[in-house]
C-alpha cells in the first residue's frame, strides 16, 4: 500500500511540475536587463457548462532585474492570446515572483469545461508591454515556446564559502546536445566556464551537478545555457551567489600526451595575469605559449625553456611546476 501511494504522489507531483517557461528580455541603454517569465498554468472555470462557460487563466511569473537596475520600471503589462481571443493583465513593475488569475472572462462556446486546459484552449501566446528608464515603450514576444528539456530546477549555491555547486534536474530531453554553464559579475557580461553533454533524447527524470572551484568574489551570476543538436539554444533563470573569500589556489595538471604541456585553472580574473618565473627570480613568461580553454582555464606550453623547476604566478596565488 505504501509502495502504491508513493507512485502516485511522484505521478502526482511530476504532473504538476512539468511546467513549459515562456521568456523574454530586455537590456535598456542604461545598462540592467529585465527578463521575464509567464507560464500560463491553468483554466479556471464552473465545474458544469451545458451551454458553455466563461474562463480565466491562471498564471506564474518570475521578473528579475540584473546589472545597475532601477527600483522598477513604468510599465509591465501583458497580453495572453487564447483561442477565445486577447487576455490582458498586469505584472508588478519590480522584480519578484508569483501567480494571479486573469480577469477579461472570454466566452466559449463548448462544454468542456472540466477538462479545459491551457493547450486545448490555446493560450501560449504571450506579449509583454514594457517601458522604463533606458527603455522605450515597446512589446516582446514571450511566448510559451519553452524549452527543448523540461528543467525541473536550476539551482546555484554556496559550498563552504569557497566554491559554488551547481544542480540540475530535467525531467525530459529532446535533441539535447550540451548544457553551457556561464558566469557572470554584473549580469551583463557572460563567460563560459565549462560545457556538459546532455542526454540527447531522454523521458527520464537526469541530475546533472558542477562545481565551481574557483568563484568570483562578492556577488556573481549563473546561468544555464542549453544547446540544440541543431545549435539552438535557450537560457535558464539566472541564479546569484555570494563567495565572501574564494579560494587562491591554482590547480595545476599535466598533458599525458605533450609532456611539456601544462593547464591551470583557477579565478578567471585572476587568470589575466599569468607570470612563469624560475627559483633564481628568471622570468621566462614571454617565452611560454598561453593558450585559453576558456575564462577559468589555461594552456602553458613550456618546451621553449630549459629543465628545471619553474614557478607560475598569478595576482593572488602562486604553484611549482616542473619542465621535464
Amino acid at each position: 500500500m505504501y509502495c502504491k501511494c508513493f507512485l502516485l504522489a511522484l505521478m502526482i507531483w511530476l504532473g504538476q511540475c512539468k511546467i513549459t517557461y515562456g521568456q523574454c528580455s530586455v537590456t535598456s541603454t542604461d545598462g540592467y536587463t529585465v527578463e521575464i517569465r509567464v507560464t500560463p498554468q491553468s483554466i479556471v472555470a464552473p465545474a458544469s457548462c451545458p451551454f458553455g462557460y466563461n474562463y480565466n487563466v491562471q498564471m506564474s511569473y518570475e521578473i528579475n532585474f540584473t546589472g545597475p537596475a532601477p527600483a522598477s520600471v513604468y510599465t509591465l503589462q501583458g497580453h495572453l492570446t487564447c483561442n477565445q481571443g486577447d487576455l490582458f493583465f498586469n505584472l508588478p513593475n519590480s522584480p519578484g515572483s508569483g501567480t494571479f488569475v486573469t480577469t477579461v472572462n472570454p466566452y466559449n462556446t463548448d462544454t468542456d469545461c472540466a477538462t479545459a486546459t491551457v493547450t486545448s484552449l490555446g493560450c501560449q501566446d504571450v506579449n509583454i508591454d514594457i517601458n522604463g528608464p533606458g527603455i522605450p515603450a515597446q512589446t516582446i514576444n514571450c511566448t510559451n515556446s519553452g524549452l527543448p528539456i523540461e528543467l525541473l530546477r536550476f539551482k546555484a549555491y554556496e559550498k563552504n564559502n569557497e566554491e559554488v555547486q551547481l544542480d540540475w534536474i530535467t525531467l525530459s530531453e529532446i535533441d539535447n546536445d550540451y548544457f553551457t554553464i556561464e558566469r557572470s559579475s554584473n549580469g551583463l557580461k557572460w563567460n563560459e566556464i565549462q560545457r556538459i553533454k546532455g542526454a540527447g533524447n531522454s523521458k527520464e527524470i537526469l541530475h546533472y551537478r558542477y562545481v565551481d572551484q574557483y568563484p568570483l568574489s562578492g556577488i556573481s551570476y549563473y546561468r544555464l545555457k542549453q544547446t540544440d543538436l541543431d545549435g539552438s539554444f535557450t537560457y535558464s533563470k539566472i541564479e546569484s551567489v555570494n563567495i565572501i573569500q574564494p579560494k587562491t589556489t591554482l590547480k595545476i595538471s599535466y598533458s599525458s600526451i605533450y609532456p611539456n604541456q601544462v593547464t591551470i585553472e583557477g579565478d578567471s580574473q585572476n587568470l589575466r595575469f599569468v607570470q612563469v618565473y624560475n627559483k633564481l627570480g628568471q622570468v621566462f613568461t614571454s617565452r611560454v605559449p598561453v593558450s585559453s580553454i576558456h575564462a577559468s582555464k589555461l594552456t602553458l606550453d613550456l618546451t621553449q625553456i630549459p629543465s628545471g623547476i619553474y614557478f607560475i604566478r598569478t595576482q593572488t596565488a602562486s604553484a611549482r611546476v616542473y619542465r621535464k
